[in-house]
């Protein structure tokens, strides 16, 4: 049944709708929270709330310090990937913030977005969230061969990373990939390999 109260809103962008979230929680104002959340679950809203990828990115950023991963996620589904396909860096969260609010396998579809896009154009979330989402599901392999075939995946990511980091904007974001690496070898025994 909708809320009464949602029929009364216009939130006009993502950052706004952040915000409102964020302050509805704050002050304990759950009729206010949940008449929002009825909003947004409007594919109409979403499909013209204002925001660029950047204003996505930050408003799920926004929402998940309150621990909002469902809600930041749904904003990223449901508007900002719609919007922004070859964004990389909302690929990237959406990854990262699925690992806490949806099944694993319901990712993989992500993940095989952002390799679809050349790895020049990647940013470190994508790098770093798609090697943490990877690493997050080798103990779910089912055979030897599907084990081998994630950690090919993963040593692809570090290796790609190292490849095309000039392509970064921040330049310091670097040494990421030898902390992934590291981290790689490390989970598997082989510490003087990374």
């Amino acid at each position: 049944m909708p809320n009464k109260n949602s029929a009364n809103l216009y939130i006009p962008s993502v950052l706004e709708a952040a915000n409102m979230i964020r302050s509805c929680y704050a002050q304990k104002d759950y009729q206010q929270l949940n008449a929002i959340i009825t909003y947004l679950n409007s594919q109409q809203v979403m499909d013209h709330i204002a925001g660029t990828a950047d204003q996505f990115h930050n408003a799920s950023v926004r929402l998940t310090h309150d621990g909002f991963y469902d809600l930041a996620y749904g904003l990223l589904e449901n508007a900002g990937i719609k919007r922004n396909p070859k964004s990389t860096d909302l690929l990237g969260d959406l990854m990262l913030y699925g690992t806490r609010c949806r099944k694993l396998d319901e990712l993989r579809k992500w993940y095989d977005q952002l390799v679809n896009i050349p790895k020049r154009f990647w940013t470190w979330r994508a790098y770093q969230f798609s090697f943490d989402y990877l690493m997050e599901t080798l103990p779910y392999a089912e055979t030897e061969e599907e084990l081998i075939a994630r950690e090919r995946e993963i040593e692809s990511v570090f290796t790609s990373y190292k490849e095309n980091f000039r392509y970064l904007k921040d330049k310091s974001d670097r040494e990421k990939a030898y902390m992934m690496e590291y981290e790689f070898y490390s989970s598997k025994g082989e510490d003087e390999l990374g």
